[in-house]
C-alpha cells in the first residue's frame, strides 16, 4: 500500500471518528461516561464536551505525529498496516463511546 493511499484512508478514518460526536451531541447528557467497569457500569464521567471529542483529538493527534518530519518513540513508518489499525481501533472505541452515551 503506497504512503498516500495510508494517507487518504486515515484522513477518512479521522474523520469518520468525530462524525459520532457531531451527530449525537445534542443527544448527550451533559456528563458522559468515559470509563467502564467489567460490568458494564459506568464508574468515570466527564463533560459531554470531552467525551464526544477527546478520542477524535487524539486520533488527529496521532496523525499529525505519525506524519512529522521526525520520528517519535518507537514508531515503525515502514509498516502502514499499523498505523491504519490504531485509527480504526480508534474509530471503533469512539463508536462504542458515543452510541452508549447516547443509550
Amino acid at each position: 500500500m503506497s504512503k498516500k493511499t495510508v494517507t487518504a484512508i486515515s484522513i477518512v478514518l479521522v474523520i469518520l471518528t468525530i462524525l459520532p460526536g457531531v451527530v449525537y451531541y445534542g443527544r448527550l447528557p451533559d456528563r458522559v461516561p468515559i470509563h467502564w467497569n467489567f460490568r458494564g457500569e459506568a464508574d468515570s464521567f466527564a463533560p459531554k464536551i470531552l467525551g464526544a471529542f477527546l478520542l477524535p483529538a487524539f486520533s488527529l493527534l496521532v496523525l499529525i505525529i505519525d506524519y512529522l518530519p521526525f520520528k517519535v518513540g518507537n514508531m515503525d513508518r515502514n509498516n502502514p498496516f499499523k498505523r491504519l489499525l490504531l485509527h480504526v481501533l480508534l474509530l471503533v472505541v469512539q463508536v462504542f463511546a458515543v452510541l452508549k452515551a447516547v443509550k
